[in-house]
């Protein structure tokens, strides 16, 4: 499992949602949902949409608050 974090300096809309390394969507982690300002925490299980388990290897996440987008990489292990 990996716990993603991230800081909102307002209220704002997020998404979030992991990516397999060849660009298709593995996991919609948030979408669309409100938090207030602060630090918050998400944790991925390693599961995709359909609650099967994802092989380890190299994952990219994209966060999307109001006008911002975030990319980063992780790594799963097993």
């Amino acid at each position: 499992m990996t716990i993603l974090s991230f800081t909102l300096p307002s209220a704002e809309t997020v998404d979030l949602t992991v990516y397999a390394v060849k660009g298709h969507r593995v996991r919609a982690l948030l979408s669309g949902a409100t938090h207030t300002e602060g630090r918050h925490e998400v944790t991925w299980d390693g599961r995709d949409d359909s609650g099967l388990a994802t092989p380890a290897g190299v994952y990219f996440y994209r966060l999307n608050t109001g006008d911002d987008v975030q990319t980063g990489r992780m790594l799963l292990l097993k």
